[in-house]
């Protein structure tokens, strides 16, 4: 099958926090991983500390094209 390309940004996905009123943002919480199936990485809001836990690293990259 022949391949194509396009045209496509990087841009920056980052994770708001969910708590009501709070307008932090998730990063994570030292380097450690937690070995579940699938593997997660801890988390904390930069501003009410609260801690979550996700399959990816925030602030992360995707794509969007153009």
């Amino acid at each position: 099958m022949p391949q194509t390309s396009k045209p496509a940004k990087v841009v920056s996905v980052d994770y708001q926090c969910d708590v009501e009123g709070c307008d932090g943002v998730m990063r994570p919480a030292g380097m450690n991983m937690l070995l579940s199936d699938p593997p997660q990485y801890p988390h904390e809001c930069t501003v009410c500390k609260t801690p979550m836990n996700f399959p990816h690293r925030y602030p992360n990259f995707g794509y969007v094209q153009e």
